[in-house]
């Protein structure tokens, strides 16, 4: 990796040299001593926000838009800076959602709820389970991956 000082002077702008390709990054902060590695997140957390499924309950309306909200809210309050939460389609178990995976763990959780948050950015940021609302694996024998 080659750092690069960006037109502006900011030395926001980096180029990546991947397979003999350069790439143009953008970082979010302007620390010139971070390297992007520095950027990974530890854990990230995929809750399920489809609008709507054909005939079957939809995350999305069903709390998945304000569940993102809230464990977003629980990370920026607690200055989490190496975690992230996405919003994302469908999971695949709609009648569970709320639905949501934690990776790299690959941990699941269904019948999420806003005050499920917390508990949620405690797993994020300190790796504590939170047990009450993990389900197991869609398409795998109960308890075969926990």
């Amino acid at each position: 990796m080659r750092r690069h000082r960006s037109r502006d002077g900011s030395g926001l702008g980096h180029l990546l040299k991947l397979e003999g390709r350069e790439k143009r990054t953008t970082r979010l902060t302007p620390c010139d001593d971070l390297d992007i590695v520095d950027h990974v997140a530890s854990r990230h957390l995929f809750v399920c926000t489809n609008p709507r499924a054909s005939g079957k309950p939809a995350c999305g309306p069903r709390g998945g838009d304000a569940l993102i909200t809230a464990v977003q809210h629980q990370l920026i309050v607690r200055r989490a800076t190496n975690v992230l939460v996405t919003a994302c389609g469908c999971l695949g178990p709609c009648f569970d959602g709320p639905n949501a995976v934690s990776y790299p763990d690959g941990v699941w959780f269904g019948k999420l709820t806003v005050e499920d948050a917390a508990a949620l950015a405690d797993h994020l940021i300190d790796g504590l389970p939170f047990t009450a609302k993990i389900v197991d694996r869609p398409g795998s024998e109960p308890d075969d991956d926990r």
